[in-house]
């Protein structure tokens, strides 16, 4: 940030330097930024590319570069200060999370106790 400056816009993460995250079928993910109406889906200059959100923000924490992370898995370092949040109002708002599965009637065990894990430690709440 002391080197490139504070992004104002999307575009100005051409100036510096991005952490990527590798998705499951092997692509790059392309930020999804939007704001009043105007959505993007940018790809960024990437100097790490990391297969695990945490990976990246061991780098992000060792000052690699900006990386586009859940709120809820910086929250504690931005309480703390060691992080800055950029761009907040380019920041989509989506509904989260669903699983779907084809009856509650016919519900297998497994399912059920994942269901019910992932109800339990909320992964990606505030």
């Amino acid at each position: 940030m002391e080197r490139f400056g504070t992004p104002e816009h999307p575009d100005d993460l051409s100036n510096h330097r991005c952490i990527s995250n590798r998705l499951g079928d092997d692509r790059v993910y392309r930020w999804e930024l939007e704001r009043d109406g105007e959505a993007l889906q940018i790809t960024v200059p990437t100097s790490i590319t990391v297969d695990q959100a945490e990976t990246g923000l061991i780098a992000v924490l060792g000052g690699a570069g900006l990386m586009y992370l859940p709120e809820p898995l910086v929250a504690p370092y931005v309480k703390d200060g060691r992080l800055r949040l950029v761009l907040t109002e380019w920041a989509p708002l989506e509904d989260g999370f669903h699983i779907y599965y084809s009856s509650r009637r016919q519900l297998p065990t497994g399912l059920r106790l994942l269901i019910e894990f992932i109800q339990q430690i909320k992964p990606l709440s505030g």
